[in-house]
């Protein structure tokens, strides 16, 4: 009897360097494109925080629909595999990503560079990243479970959080003379992930085909507090990307330092996910969620804290430790989330899409917050000077009153994790 090829796993690195060359690609035209937006193209702190309403508008359909879609696809167009979608998304995205250059290119010589490329990228490109990543997560995680799926999900976690340090870091010294040539080179590395197609089979493995180890009942519990605050800390991450941009400014960075200076919450969501991903103590365990929960509010205070105290020498230092700390929460945040999403889920590509979709509410809401603050400025019912009040008011409230729920519910789930443990343990010595 043959194999199915049609079930064959895509080998682990294949998936690992297609997923680090979109993750470069991806992480400039989403965290990225503010500082291209503002340096590069004059775009202003509102028309930033739109920029980053109209991601989380059109990424959360994008991510819900993948499933649908493909099952669509499988029934109608059959000669359209996953591994053919995944084509068809890197030639769109790449010439999506080059598109800026080229009508720069045209442009008269000296003339301001017009903005509308910008949001012409982020409506036409953020829904083609909804699409790609729940089939890229369906692919890595088809056919595993517990410590398999952990460790190759840790790994995964890695690699993209890695490619999103480079990604910042190259971008860099572009952004203020020459701002299409770092959305040329996304597209130009998203049509070289291509070549990495070629050890993918047709179709992700279909997870009903696959024996799977059983998980204890508290992950199901695990994954509701996880997807509390997975759209919570990328509701804080997104209302921070444009508000860190102008930050930057205030504190007197130099424009080819900035997006150096804001990757220092990357580097600690890398050892986040290094640490958990090779060690499974965490499973099942409440602590990472409250872990997680606190992180959240104490990072995301300290980086509004240092807009508050702009001027204070203090102010860069505060918002540096600020970052760490963030990025120790965001990291711990997103590993119990997939993982949670995937074991629970069956790594099926709808878990993958809620998980994506629950990401791209944050993009939305968070943005949504920061243009809610400007217009109370405007309006005369907030101080110019209380534009951060009012935002770290606003998003606050989320983070903290999400976070809260989350912490009541760790502390219930600790208790009946021990209630139930000395329970066994009377059970034994009494021969129950």
């Amino acid at each position: 009897m043959h194999a199915d090829p049609t079930q064959r796993a895509a080998p682990l690195w294949s998936v690992l360097i297609f997923t680090f060359l979109n993750s470069v690609g991806t992480g400039v035209a989403t965290s990225g494109i503010f500082f291209i937006a503002q340096d590069g193209y004059g775009f202003t702190q509102a028309q930033n925080f739109a920029l980053g309403v109209l991601q989380g508008l059109t990424y959360v359909p994008a991510a819900l629909l993948a499933g649908p879609l493909l099952r669509r696809l499988r029934s109608s167009a059959a000669w359209l595999s996953e591994r053919g979608v995944l084509v068809c998304l890197m030639v769109g995205m790449g010439l999506l990503a080059a598109a800026p250059a080229l009508v720069r290119r045209l442009a008269e010589p000296g003339a301001a560079p017009a903005q509308w490329p910008i949001w012409a990228l982020v409506a036409l490109y953020t829904p083609l990243t909804g699409l790609l990543w729940p089939i890229v997560e369906s692919f890595l995680s088809g056919g595993k479970s517990g410590a398999a799926l952990r460790r190759d999900i840790g790994v995964w976690n890695v690699v993209w959080s890695s490619a999103l340090v480079f990604a910042y870091w190259g971008i860099s010294p572009l952004i203020k003379d020459t701002p299409e040539v770092a959305l040329l080179g996304l597209g130009v590395v998203q049509f070289i992930a291509c070549a990495c197609l070629v050890w993918f089979p047709a179709h992700a493995p279909e997870h009903g085909h696959v024996e799977r180890e059983p998980h204890p009942p508290v992950y199901k519990d695990l994954l509701r507090a996880f997807r509390v605050l997975l759209p919570l800390s990328y509701l804080a991450l997104s209302a921070l990307s444009p508000y860190l941009a102008s930050l930057m400014g205030r504190l007197g960075v130099d424009p080819s330092w900035r997006t150096f200076t804001v990757s220092a919450w990357l580097a600690p969501r890398v050892i986040a996910f290094v640490v958990l991903g090779r060690w499974g103590a965490w499973h099942g365990r409440w602590w990472t969620a409250l872990f997680g929960a606190a992180g959240l509010v104490l990072g995301f205070g300290l980086c509004v804290g240092a807009g508050v105290s702009a001027g204070s020498p203090a102010a860069l230092p505060l918002m540096v430790l600020g970052l760490v700390v963030f990025g120790l929460a965001m990291g711990t945040i997103y590993c119990g989330a997939i993982y949670y999403a995937m074991e629970v889920g069956d790594a099926a590509l709808d878990a993958g899409g809620v998980h994506e979709a629950l990401i791209g509410a944050g993009y939305m809401i968070g943005p949504s917050c920061g243009l809610l603050a400007i217009a109370g400025v405007k309006s005369g019912l907030v101080p110019t000077k209380g534009f951060d009040a009012v935002l770290l008011a606003v998003v606050g409230a989320f983070v903290v009153l999400g976070s809260a729920s989350v912490l009541a519910r760790g502390r219930k789930g600790d208790a009946i994790l021990t209630a139930a443990s000395e329970h066994d343990g009377h059970m034994k010595r009494t021969g129950g």
